[in-house]
């Protein structure tokens, strides 16, 4: 049996402001708090948003049935850094929630939704150091941060609730006024209107792209690798400086099929919107999917009867199901892959599923996951050498991103699809999986494909 917060007994009879003034006035500040109220339910999760602060998304397809986060501010913030990023980070949000207090609205029926760190990891160490990931000198994303945001809004089907999460020792001044703007905020919120204008992309020659994929195929057919993943980053400068809160809202209504993330630090926003989970655990059961072999929408036999797409995607399930057989009584998937139909493209899917042979965090099974073959290659080791010799730094692209509870349960997809925006300028990445049988020309084709997902989004 899971071992429970602390809790207090609320009071009842006490509206959402008044019940917030007594909790905060009765805290103990010596100990995290959370508090949990009703709120508004309003068209988008972001419409919690405000340009203010460091701010956070998750949001899985409705598909999925999954409630969607957004936070505002930063109550508690883990960053760690190497190669055991992973690990420490699970490490520290350990400690921050052993002793956590929450506390929910009398109103608020069944279980309270627990408090969530949110964030993700960099692809490699140090890979997060450059532009545009750095600016000014400061690198804020780093190789790992998660954060417990000082506010989280929910949507679950036709309810909403607003969670306030206070550090040990945190100043609890200002929070009521807080409460009253959010509320006013989500009460009133209308889908973004901001313009935004594409005034051009800056890539790289193709050239340099096809000469990349050429050196792949060469070293595939020399016997260094079976996979290699290659990708392209383009830079977008945009007439004027963007907010990210409409690309969030843009995303959701043109990849519905796939799960939103973001997050803003220190003036730049990472976001995107991914086909790909990388591993969830609910429950002691664990999922996650092989998505590997893409074509355009349209091209669903093409895609089944090619050979170049069922090697590439092969190697994938594979080393998947490899890496989680250590973590589950068996591994489960189907003999074949399905199609995934995604708004521009088609993928080939397999999920693959287990139950945990013992308590595992979802940091320590992504540990042992990441970089799948669909982002990196086959062997590991050897493929991501090459990426790290030969592309421009991927930072978070390509990487862990997700949600987390004291239990270590949760969701982490894999951020492609993906981009960072700062100001008026923006840069987005797209690759694709480099076999034997791959052909430059359909490679470079493939990459600009999938660039769509993000750039459409950008351009409106």
């Amino acid at each position: 049996m899971r071992e429970a917060f602390r809790q207090e007994t609320p009071r009842a009879g006490r509206g959402p402001a008044a019940f917030l003034h007594e909790v905060l006035g009765d805290r103990d500040a010596t100990r995290p708090l959370v508090v949990t109220l009703p709120a508004p339910v309003a068209h988008d999760v972001v419409a919690l948003w405000d340009e203010s602060t460091d701010a956070v998304l998750f949001a899985p397809p409705a598909s999925q049935g999954g409630v969607p986060l957004a936070g505002l501010g930063v109550a508690v913030a883990i960053d760690a850094s190497g190669n055991s990023r992973f690990a420490r980070a699970e490490s520290e949000a350990r400690r921050v929630f052993a002793d956590v207090v929450t506390v929910g609205h009398p109103s608020l029926e069944g279980e309270q939704p627990e408090p969530r760190f949110v964030g993700g990891l960099a692809f490699a160490p140090g890979s997060a150091a450059g532009v545009p990931w750095a600016n000014g000198g400061i690198a804020p994303f780093g190789d790992a941060r998660f954060v417990l945001p000082r506010w989280t809004y929910r949507i679950d089907g036709n309810a909403a609730t607003l969670q306030l999460c206070l550090a040990a020792g945190a100043s609890a001044r200002g929070v009521i006024e807080q409460h009253e703007r959010i509320v006013a905020r989500l009460q009133y919120a209308r889908p973004a209107e901001e313009r935004i204008t594409l005034r051009g992309v800056i890539e790289e020659p193709p050239e340099r792209y096809l000469e990349r994929v050429e050196r792949i195929t060469r070293r595939i057919a020399d016997g260094e690798a079976q996979k290699i993943v290659a990708a392209r980053r383009v830079e977008a400068r945009l007439e004027h400086p963007a907010s990210p809160r409409p690309l969030a809202e843009r995303f959701a209504r043109r990849q519905p099929e796939s799960t939103r993330f973001a997050m803003r630090v220190a003036g730049s926003t990472f976001l995107g919107a991914t086909p790909e989970r990388l591993v969830a655990i609910t429950d002691g059961r664990v999922q996650t999917t092989a998505l590997a072999g893409t074509a355009p929408r349209g091209d669903r036999e093409a895609l089944q009867s090619s050979l170049k797409d069922a090697e590439e995607h092969a190697l994938v399930v594979d080393a998947i199901a490899a890496a989680l057989e250590p973590f589950v009584v068996e591994v489960e998937k189907p003999d074949e892959p399905r199609v995934q139909v995604l708004t521009d493209v088609l993928h080939l899917e397999t999920p693959i599923a287990g139950t945990l042979a013992r308590p595992a965090h979802l940091l320590e099974v992504a540990a042992a996951l990441h970089p799948t073959p669909a982002v990196g290659g086959v062997p590991q080791e050897a493929a991501i050498a090459h990426i790290l010799a030969h592309e421009p730094p991927r930072g978070w692209y390509a990487a862990p991103f997700g949600t987390f509870d004291r239990h270590g349960e949760g969701e982490l997809v894999v951020a492609i699809r993906s981009g960072v925006l700062r100001g008026d300028r923006a840069w987005a990445w797209a690759g694709g999986g480099i076999v034997r049988d791959s052909d430059p020309e359909a490679e470079l084709a493939e990459a600009r494909l999938k660039l769509r997902s993000f750039l459409g989004v950008l351009d409106g």
